[in-house]
């Protein structure tokens, strides 16, 4: 015989806080009244959890015994059916339900389902729990544990209590004014009585994740599948619900997480929300399980799965047991708020397919896991601590350590009238930019690039060429590495003092650690261009034909707490030789987000720099623009900005002697403080 145990999450929308594996955007008793069909005051009878006939779905079936009619007609025996249970060795749970006890004397807002069944209004929502003290009858809604609240006033979302006592008869005036029409005005919650002084109203029985899930198709290496409902969001429609669900598992999918790989299976019609059946992600409820939100205040979501106890493994010193299915049911009629765009969907769709796979809250408010949304932007996103957990959950087969080479300035080296060659030393810092994980072993590695052969000497963490070529790093520090060059003078050729030979060395950082996984590649990697005067070539009598594109210095664009843009100018030098010419500037945007580098421009202009004309041995200034925005990169470490590499190159009509320093990279660390 094997148990099955069942833990779900709900997640109501909020703009810049919630969803939590219950958030509830609140609704207060007038909204309340206007939605229920019926509002009754009752003593809890009897609590019976049953499965239904030939399913499996569990449900608890509540029996009260009716006091007091507010609203509606209901029979004196008034039974209240709500989702999840224990039956026959199956356990079903979800937080945000609320939990009824035998002899609770309550007040409840109950909606009629289609199929005749009654049910709490909005879950927790539509429950108060009744406590006597000091001779005065109190009014406690508790929406449980695991859960977040916010009120939306019709232009924002602010955070609200989950607990919130009120006098019992002002709560009952709010509502006959509100079934008599007047809307104004509410109940006030209490100050002087809280729900501590009125002692535990909420008794949780299970708690988050007491028995670790976690699917075992990754340790064959298979995909984990969800079917996916084709009707699609009736809002959104199906291409934009398809492209949220696509987005969201491509984020849990990253290569930092290799034995975890989410897939879409096909389409199907929606299904129960229960332990049989395909996994599914389902749109609109199209069963009724959820009430629908009253003016944008209600329940947006419901995430979960279901293990086979009897079938577990340990991970990291963790026993899990083996997820047989899961569900995510996204409720209907969230529409008309403002809130609800594809992007804030996306980043939902992640944060429930995340409880599906075995993760909980996150501690950390920047991971999307935490238990506030940040619809931020983010749309499909992880965060370091969300590659923590799953890599906790679902550990790679390799190491996962991140490597990052902070980029140098440019190199510029003369080599001496009357020297054959030069050594020079070029500092470059290293950094374990992930700040999770082990200690870990690190190189630097340099090769000659576009430079001459044997350009390139040792690389090592000291001042001496026979220093360690390796360093031991924890995570979130760094080191200095040397990288030493060998210059020969019959390697280059500069008659112009004024216009260097230019060849780029290419610096990575490197893990020795056997088949490690950058969690965050691209910055381990970065072109160094190097600019060589070679004094024994120099005629000062001689004047080249040579156009000259000025060396940059790597860009570090940070976007500060709060900001969402940055605007930069960056001034770039072109020098003409000789003779006059019409001079060019050209981008290559490489492999930079769109837009975040655009054509350069005249020197306090908006014209672009193209048929400039410049007189023999003269000199220009152009100015680069560059905006970043927030949704160009997703930062994971501090001090491990994201990176991309484009490239300025200056061409004229007349022939150029050396066009070696007719290009320059434009390296661009970006980083969005927003997100760690």
């Amino acid at each position: 015989m094997w148990t099955v145990r069942v833990l779900a999450f709900f997640t109501s929308l909020a703009l810049p806080v919630v969803a939590a594996a219950t958030t509830f955007v609140l609704a207060d008793e007038q909204q309340l009244a206007q939605q229920a069909d019926a509002i009754v005051l009752g003593e809890v009878e009897r609590v019976e959890p049953m499965r239904a006939n030939e399913s499996s779905k569990l449900a608890t079936h509540v029996r009260l015994r009716v006091v007091e009619v507010w609203k509606g007609a209901v029979p004196v025996a008034f039974e209240l059916v709500e989702m999840g249970g224990t039956a026959g060795g199956t356990e079903a749970r979800f937080f945000g339900v609320p939990e009824y006890r035998v002899g609770e004397q309550v007040l409840v807002f109950a909606t009629q389902r289609p199929d005749g069944h009654w049910a709490t209004t909005s879950l927790a929502m539509g429950k108060y729990s009744l406590r006597q003290h000091d001779q005065q009858v109190y009014a406690v809604r508790d929406l449980g544990p695991e859960t977040t609240a916010l009120e939306w006033d019709g232009r924002s979302l602010r955070p609200a209590p989950a607990r919130a006592v009120y006098d019992l008869e002002d709560l009952r005036r709010s509502v006959r004014r509100t079934l008599g029409g007047t809307l104004e005005p509410r109940a006030v919650p209490r100050s002087d009585a809280t729900s501590e002084d009125l002692g535990d109203t909420y008794t949780a029985p299970f708690a988050l994740m007491g028995s670790p899930g976690r699917w075992f198709q990754p340790d064959q290496g298979l995909p984990v599948e969800y079917f996916v409902d084709e009707t699609g969001d009736a809002t959104l429609g199906v291409e934009q619900t398809n492209a949220a669900v696509t987005a969201a598992m491509a984020a849990w999918s990253v290569p930092a997480t290799p034995t975890i790989d989410l897939a879409v299976a096909g389409t199907m019609p929606p299904g129960k929300v229960d332990c049989s059946g395909q996994t599914q992600i389902i749109f609109n409820d199209p069963d009724n399980m959820i009430s629908d939100p009253w003016f944008c205040s209600g329940v947006l979501a419901v995430g979960g799965y279901c293990v086979n106890n009897d079938d577990t493994v340990e991970i990291n010193g963790v026993r899990f047991s083996r997820i047989t299915t899961a569900r995510i049911l996204f409720n209907n009629g969230w529409g008309s708020c403002p809130f609800w765009n594809a992007c804030n969907v996306a980043e939902v769709m992640t944060h429930e397919l995340g409880h599906t796979i075995g993760i909980g809250h996150s501690g950390d408010g920047r991971a999307t896991m935490f238990a506030y949304a940040h619809f931020d932007g983010r749309c499909a996103a992880l965060r370091a601590d969300d590659l923590a957990a799953v890599n906790f959950i679902y550990p790679a087969s390799a190491n996962l350590h991140d490597a990052a080479v902070l980029p140098p300035p440019r190199v510029k080296v003369r080599i001496r009238r009357g020297k054959p060659e030069a050594y020079v030393p070029v500092s470059v810092a290293l950094r374990h930019g992930d700040t999770w994980g082990d200690r870990a072993l690190f190189r630097l590695a340099v090769s000659d690039g576009t430079c001459p052969p044997g350009t390139v000497g040792a690389a090592n963490f000291g001042m001496f060429a026979d220093a360690p070529d390796r360093v031991d790093l924890a995570p979130g520090t760094q080191a200095k590495a040397t990288v030493w060059l060998h210059l020969q003078s019959n390697a280059f050729h500069t008659p112009d003092s004024k216009a260097p030979a230019r060849c780029e060395l290419q610096v990575s950082a490197e893990v020795l650690a056997s088949d490690n996984i950058d969690p965050y590649p691209g910055n381990e990697v970065v072109p160094v261009p190097l600019d060589v005067i070679d004094e024994n070539d120099v005629d000062p009598k001689t004047a080249s034909n040579q156009l000259v594109l000025g060396a940059l210095k790597p860009l570090f664009l940070r976007l500060t707490r709060g900001k969402s843009e940055l605007v930069k100018m960056v001034t770039v030098k072109v020098r003409n030789g000789a003779s006059s010419d019409t001079v060019s500037l050209s981008l290559d945007p490489g492999d930079c987000p769109p837009g975040l580098v655009q054509a350069p421009l005249v020197l306090r202009s908006t014209r672009e720099f193209r048929g400039v004309a410049m007189t023999g041995s003269s000199q220009a200034r152009a100015q680069l623009p560059v905006r970043f925005a927030r949704e160009m990169v997703n930062s994971l470490f501090p001090g491990s900005p994201g990176r991309c590499v484009a490239r300025l190159l200056v061409s004229g009509q007349q022939t150029d002697a050396d066009p070696s320093n007719n290009s320059i990279p434009v390296v661009i660390d970006l980083q969005d403080d927003n997100d760690l």
